[in-house]
């Protein structure tokens, strides 16, 4: 990055826009709490085109010192995931894993469901690792990846007919199926 990139730390605009983040976080990272080390605002992805104080408070988070060393970390290790393979599922994946976040929702729903339409099975496949990540057990998520990895023995119009019937997964009992919504 450029010298110039790192004036623009400097400028009232972003030192302002910094102020009001870490006083929304009521000066606290909003990671694990700290509110004894140096605060950061963080911005989750940087765009060519726009200057640091040109983001919206939901791309940009406050965090301690640590835990922006990691967040930096975490995104250059999902830049490199990303460049081993083709993209085109990918964002899908992320957008049906994100879209159980009300927040998220909230912020960008057009973006969500465009993804979903363009890519139906890999969105539900972002979907249940989201819930999945967010309390089945072992057993249970096991059960979900079998449902799903018995969707892709589907014809392409059984997958498609599942794609668009409005299904919902259910439970009955203690296996997990589709049900008709």
């Amino acid at each position: 990055m450029s010298k110039d990139f790192f004036a623009q730390y400097m400028d009232p605009r972003w030192q302002k826009l910094a102020a009001r983040m870490k006083e929304a976080a009521g000066w606290e990272c909003t990671n694990c709490g700290s509110g004894e080390q140096t605060l950061h605002v963080h911005h989750k992805q940087y765009f060519r085109d726009r200057k640091v104080w040109e983001y919206d408070e939901a791309e940009l988070m406050v965090l301690c010192k640590d835990c922006h060393v990691t967040a930096d970390k975490h995104r250059e290790l999902v830049k490199r995931m990303l460049s081993l393979e083709s993209t085109f599922g990918i964002p899908a994946v992320l957008a049906g894993f994100l879209d159980f976040d009300e927040n998220i929702r909230a912020v960008a729903p057009e973006v969500l469901d465009e993804a979903r339409f363009v890519a139906p099975l890999e969105y539900a496949a972002g979907f249940i690792a989201s819930i999945a990540a967010r309390g089945l057990s072992i057993d249970q998520m096991y059960q979900v990846a079998y449902f799903a990895a018995s969707l892709t023995r589907k014809t392409s119009e059984e997958r498609m007919r599942l794609a668009t019937s409005g299904a919902l997964f259910g439970r009955d009992g203690e296996d997990w199926s589709i049900v008709d919504a």
